[in-house]
């Protein structure tokens, strides 16, 4: 799925960068070319720009938000892992359940929170800034992935409900 929506958004871009290098030519009423101008290629991201690009929020700050009822955690880890061990409060939404259905997903969040997602991924929270960009392209604008994730909160020695 990861990949499909990598190659659908490569697509998009590479024709916006196609479109944006054609050569313009104009005709004068002789039928001789006057004028060639090639407009400047447009920006294509790649798919860790992207997710460089995803909000990320340090622990602190994200425990404090969540204590004060602003924010809640989502784990996109497996259901599996979730039951080993999670932030507390966390809602577990895995990833793979997200992207095949955010809509049933979503319905999950308590409205007018701020999302904070975590995985196990430590420095660079890849599966968390996927979930993070994926829930932004849906019209979630308050998300952002937890710095250092799940295994940075156990390094902390915070607690964790299981």
């Amino acid at each position: 799925m990861r990949k499909a929506a990598v190659l659908m958004m490569s697509s998009v871009l590479v024709a916006a960068v196609a479109g944006a290098q054609m050569k313009v030519t104009q005709t004068t009423p002789q039928g001789t070319a006057t004028k060639t101008a090639t407009a400047a290629p447009a920006t294509q991201q790649t798919e860790e720009q992207i997710l460089a690009g995803a909000k990320r929020i340090d622990r602190n700050e994200a425990n404090k938000l969540v204590k004060a009822g602003k924010a809640v955690f989502v784990d996109v880890r497996s259901a599996a892992k979730f039951g080993e061990g999670h932030l507390p409060g966390a809602i577990n939404i895995p990833l793979s359940i997200m992207r095949a259905n955010m809509v049933n997903a979503i319905r999950q969040i308590p409205p007018g929170k701020m999302v904070i997602t975590y995985c196990n991924c430590g420095p660079g929270e890849h599966t968390a800034a996927v979930a993070v960009v994926d829930m932004n392209r849906t019209g979630f604008k308050n998300v952002a992935a937890l710095k250092d994730g799940y295994s940075g909160w156990l390094s902390a020695k915070l607690p964790i409900e299981r």
